[in-house]
């Protein structure tokens, strides 16, 4: 993946080991528990992260492909069309032998011609998600994985988006634990940064690094990563629409109403379903 810095980790000793396995075995139920959620012949929005990759791996244990069922996924899937979110999980789910076509492949319709007034019709049936942090109202921050574009794109085309997670995401507010990303073009970005630094709420903003060079997302784009005012990330819809106003920015990692519900994984395997009420 373009811009990706590659590094060895270092061997996990003590109390940060066992957390680790910990934050793990959550997200492994997170995922195993939303692909459960596929069924035979559903178009599927495969996401992006370490937590994306337990769900795209259970659901593809649960092909004909690989002639087995994941524990507890139900029976075999038959006729699953995948769409991948950056090309990292392409690869995996290419590897894992799931079809895969892009997003331009589908109709926008769905396949049905929209009645004046009725609202559109989206081609993926269910695309299941990680994020980085998680408010009660299933407002998200994503995009530390850098394909915080070609998510939403995957989101918007989905009747419903799962998020999975562990619990070290769930927040009271949005920019709580993580810094903001939000995806510009790169001619000019040092003036987008400027223009970004204006408004309300935004402390900073730092471009993204691979290594000595910048980031560069699947689209080739930059990306900066902006500290929140502890206020301001309890207006999310309103910072959301102030930055995409600004000449150069494509994107922010502000999913507002994107989440269909969430899914949160224990260490002990347990998950916790979260679901608005008017959702």
């Amino acid at each position: 993946m373009p811009g990706t810095e590659t590094k060895n980790p270092a061997p996990a000793t003590g109390s940060a080991g066992a957390d680790r396995e910990a934050e793990q075995r959550a997200r492994r139920a997170a995922g195993e528990a939303a692909a459960a959620l596929v069924q035979s012949g559903m178009v599927v929005g495969l996401g992006t992260g370490d937590t994306a990759a337990y769900a795209i791996r259970a659901i593809a244990a649960r092909t004909v492909q690989t002639g087995q069922s994941a524990a507890g996924g139900g029976e075999l899937l038959t006729g699953l069309t995948c769409v991948a979110t950056s090309r990292r999980s392409a690869e995996l789910a290419a590897q894992l032998g799931l079809a895969l076509v892009e997003l331009d492949d589908l109709d926008p319709t769905g396949g049905a011609t929209a009645q004046s007034g009725e609202p559109a019709r989206r081609p993926i049936d269910l695309t299941i998600d990680g994020a980085d942090e998680i408010d009660p109202h299933l407002q998200l921050v994503k995009g530390a994985g850098g394909a915080l574009l070609f998510e939403k794109l995957v989101a918007q085309s989905s009747k419903r988006l799962v998020i999975i997670a562990d619990p070290s995401k769930c927040v009271s507010h949005l920019g709580e634990k993580r810094l903001l990303p939000v995806e510009v073009v790169a001619v000019g970005s040092r003036h987008t940064r400027e223009r970004i630094l204006a408004v309300p709420g935004v402390r900073s903003a730092t471009l993204r690094r691979s290594g000595d060079a910048p980031y560069r997302t699947d689209g080739g784009n930059l990306i900066f990563d902006v500290q929140l005012d502890p206020t301001a990330g309890s207006r999310a819809t309103e910072l959301h629409a102030q930055l995409k106003a600004l000449c150069g920015v494509i994107e922010t990692g502000l999913f507002c109403r994107e989440a269909d519900h969430a899914i949160v994984g224990n260490p002990d395997g347990s998950v916790v379903r979260l679901q608005l009420a008017s959702k």
